[in-house]
C-alpha cells in the first residue's frame, strides 16, 4: 500500500476483545470479555513489531459504554485503538448470530467521548475508532455520529462476497452517510477474487483503513 499513497502506512493487529456469543454467559449479556492476559500478550507482540492494536467490541446485550469502559486500562496506551461492531449489538430479546444488530449514533458518540477523555487526561496523541457496517439498518441514525479533533472516526464496510457486491455495499453505506474517514474489510476466505491493493485504492471515497480477516 505504501507505493499507492502519500500517507504513511501504519500496520495494526485487531483483536475482538468483547466477543458476542449465542450463550447468555455471565450476567446474561451474551458476550465474553477476553482475558487481560490475552490482550496484554497481543499488545506486547504488536509493540515488538511496531504495530498498533485495535480492540474490537461486540457488545451483545451489554452496552457500548460499559464494554469500552472495561477496556480503559488498555485504551490508556497510546498504541491501542478501538473498533465497534453494530452487527453484534443486540436488543434485550435478540441473540448474536441469529439477528443482525444495530448501534445508535449516541452509542458511538459515547465511545468517542471516552477516548477523548483518556487522550486529554493522559496527554496522548490522537486515536482511531473504527465503526463497522455492511447494511444501512446497522447504523440507523449514523448522521448523529459526531466528528472529533482528537479521535479519527472511520466508517468501515465489512461485508464479504464478490467484488461487485462489495463495491455496491461500499457505495450504499457511504451514500447513507460518510464519517471522517472511510475503510473496507477484505476476507481471505469469504471474498470472491480478493481486491488487490490498487483496486482498494481506486474505490471512492479512498479508504484510509484496510482490514484483512
Amino acid at each position: 500500500y505504501q507505493a499507492l499513497t502519500a500517507k504513511h502506512v501504519l500496520p495494526a493487529y485487531q483483536l475482538v476483545a468483547t466477543v458476542a456469543q449465542c450463550d447468555p454467559g455471565a450476567g446474561d449479556m451474551y458476550r465474553r470479555r477476553e482475558s487481560t492476559s490475552v490482550i496484554q500478550s497481543m499488545l506486547d507482540d504488536a509493540k515488538a513489531h511496531g504495530f498498533k492494536l485495535v480492540l474490537d467490541v461486540q457488545p451483545g446485550r451489554s452496552t457500548v459504554r460499559d464494554e469500552v469502559t472495561a477496556l480503559e486500562p488498555f485504551l490508556r496506551d497510546p498504541d491501542v485503538y478501538l473498533a465497534l461492531d453494530p452487527e453484534f449489538t443486540m436488543a434485550s430479546c435478540d441473540v448474536p448470530g441469529q439477528t443482525i444488530g444495530r448501534m445508535s449514533g449516541d452509542d458511538v458518540n459515547a465511545a468517542i467521548g471516552i477516548l477523548e477523555n483518556i487522550i486529554a487526561l493522559r496527554h496522548l496523541p490522537p486515536k482511531v475508532i473504527i465503526v463497522h457496517q455492511f447494511r444501512n439498518d446497522m447504523l440507523p441514525d449514523k448522521k448523529r455520529i459526531r466528528s472529533s479533533s482528537t479521535v479519527d472516526v472511520v466508517l468501515n464496510m465489512d461485508g464479504f462476497g464478490s467484488q461487485t457486491l462489495k463495491r455496491s455495499s461500499y457505495r450504499m453505506i457511504m451514500r447513507q452517510g460518510q464519517l471522517a474517514f472511510a475503510g473496507i474489510k477484505l476476507f481471505y476466505r469469504r471474498d470472491t477474487h480478493l481486491f488487490t491493493p490498487a483496486e482498494v485504492m481506486a474505490l471512492s471515497p479512498t479508504p484510509s483503513v484496510v482490514v484483512y480477516q
